[in-house]
């Protein structure tokens, strides 16, 4: 598993949007999608179902540091087909 170090700004969007560290973990570990910045971070996302068929992705963003993948920003959109390739 990856080691992951949260910012504080990640941190305190988690809890606004009430995602756990544990879903974010998941989402890095395994996610249905990976974007490359330009700018040497990372966005990993994830499709989530969230009451009866309604969908929304949760993108995470991620600066890769040696061992250790720092999450800078956490969000959820419903605008999935903005950010998927799908």
């Amino acid at each position: 598993m990856t080691n992951l170090v949260f910012t504080t700004h990640a941190l305190a969007r988690m809890a606004l949007y009430q995602i756990s560290k544990e879903t974010v973990s998941n989402i890095v570990n395994f996610p249905d999608e990976i974007i490359d910045n330009e700018d040497g971070t990372s966005i990993y996302q994830s499709l989530f179902e969230k009451e009866k068929s309604k969908k929304y992705l949760i993108r995470v963003v991620v600066a890769q540091q040696e061992v250790l993948k720092i999450v800078i920003t956490v969000y959820p959109t419903s605008r999935t087909s903005k950010y998927t390739k799908k």
